[in-house]
């Protein structure tokens, strides 16, 4: 495992108005956009990780601070850098509007995970076992609505001092590990054959099968075209009748086996601006009006996601819009994303599960070339033009690209508020040549071993 760093504070139990101060401060912190982590260290990469996340129990509750360091940097910096924002929360350095955002972004998060059984039983057992008043956890964000910055201030100072605990875990051998004798484990006596009155009575409970309901593709997605300026763009739409969210995806039919510059490119768009807004602030601005964008390079597919409040959805395709045709080639940006690459290619290389669930199963499968491997090396990183990079994002909607909506709003309103702001590129690229990995035929019974420092053996077999 690659060096790393965590420190927590200690808080009161989950039945507290702390609770809802720690969610709150944590996220201001923390949300993977526009956090003061986010903006001040992960994009300006400064750090290669730096998160936040809380641990609520019923006695006491702890707030975690993670983080991973850049190549050359102590932990110790590391920690003092992640101390440095929380001081900045102290100071009230935060906009206004951060707050607002950070709880409508909450609210977003809940929304969508209710869509799930298992998140909504979640929450009702997590209330039930911590012994929180169902509407109090109901409640939660509502009372957050009313926290305003001077409340976060106070709380931060008060809190978040020189009272926390620490652990660098540091990469190498421990020569002054303490051991613990193993206790004896003690037998548990299990009554199999008694039956209480509630269990006696859900037995007697008459439940009725459930259906299953098969997904008709032709008949579930409405499939059209979208016409721009003369270029007819085919147009998916799933009407969203659970909430107030919406889910849009520009897809494009190449991915990291047809060129390796597409995840780059797409990785590289993360940490840039445009001519209206530096890196930073472009992601507040999608923050600030409820919604987030990402990035995802599969082997045959490449996709930018735009998602939140439906409310937000037309700002957000303007705001998409703005990015890919307006994004700005920075030079350190550049640079820096190449030494976070190699720094994560490090750590990649130290752990068990990567050596064996995927550098050795493709040697395995694949031989010496696999896509394992079909990589950029340094030296092809470094002798690139981060211009060219600049331009296949630009160039993003020059080859052929396909539209999905999932949303409240009808097919048609959908459609024509895409098409009033959505670009055309001036020219057409066809789709590159996708390279093939051929597996190897096994033809006789081998053997491969890794020599990895651990007190366990893994196996994989492969036929």
């Amino acid at each position: 495992m690659p060096n790393s760093f965590s420190m927590a504070f200690r808080f009161p139990g989950s039945r507290t108005d702390d609770a809802v101060m720690v969610r709150l401060v944590g996220t201001l912190l923390y949300n993977e956009i526009a956090g003061l982590f986010d903006t001040n260290l992960v994009q300006k990469q400064k750090v290669i990780q730096a998160a936040a996340f809380e641990m609520f129990m019923s006695d006491y509750s702890h707030h975690v601070f993670f983080g991973l360091p850049k190549q050359g940097q102590t932990l110790e910096e590391l920690r003092d850098l992640i101390l440095g924002q929380i001081d900045k929360l102290k100071t009230g350095e935060f906009e206004d509007w951060l707050i607002p955002a950070v709880v409508n972004h909450l609210k977003y998060k809940q929304i969508r995970s209710f869509r799930q059984n298992k998140h909504r039983v979640a929450f009702m057992v997590n209330s039930f076992t911590l012994g929180i008043d169902y509407q109090r956890a109901i409640d939660f964000h509502d009372k957050m609505e009313k926290i305003t910055k001077e409340d976060v201030v106070a709380f931060v100072k008060k809190h978040y001092n020189n009272n926390y605990v620490v652990a660098y875990k540091r990469q190498g051998i421990d020569n002054n590990l303490v051991r613990v004798e193993k206790p004896p484990l003690t037998p548990i006596p299990i009554n199999r054959g008694v039956k209480s009155e509630y269990f006696k009575n859900l037995l007697k409970e008459d439940i009725e099968n459930l259906d299953p309901v098969f997904l008709d593709f032709e008949k579930d997605i409405q499939k059209s075209e979208i016409n721009v300026v003369g270029s007819k763009v085919p147009f998916y739409y799933i009407p969203n009748k659970k909430d107030q969210t919406f889910k849009l995806y520009y897809i494009l039919g190449m991915g990291k086996r047809h060129s390796q510059k597409i995840p780059l490119a797409l990785s590289y768009l993360n940490y840039l601006g445009t001519n209206r807004f530096s890196a930073a602030d472009l992601q507040k601005e999608f923050f600030r009006l409820g919604l987030e964008y990402k990035t995802v390079c599969h082997n045959r597919r490449s996709y930018i996601i735009l998602e939140g409040l439906e409310s937000s959805f037309e700002e957000g395709v303007k705001l998409i819009e703005h990015m890919l045709e307006n994004v700005q080639t920075d030079k350190e940006a550049y640079n820096e994303l190449i030494n976070s690459i190699l720094k994560k290619r490090q750590d990649r290389k130290l752990s068990k599960d990567v050596i064996l669930q995927q550098a050795l199963y493709n040697y395995a499968v694949y031989g010496t070339e696999s896509p394992f491997k079909d990589i950029l090396s340094e030296e092809e990183m470094r002798q690139l033009n981060p211009e060219e990079l600049t331009a296949l994002i630009q160039h993003f909607k020059a080859f052929p690209v396909q539209i999905f909506y999932h949303g409240t709003k009808e097919n048609a309103e959908a459609k024509r508020l895409i098409s009033h702001h959505y670009k055309v590129a001036n020219e057409e690229i066809n789709y590159a040549a996708k390279k093939i990995f051929t597996e190897k035929e096994i033809a006789t019974n081998r053997v491969f071993f890794v020599d990895y420092e651990q007190t366990q053996v893994e196996i994989l077999l492969l036929t």
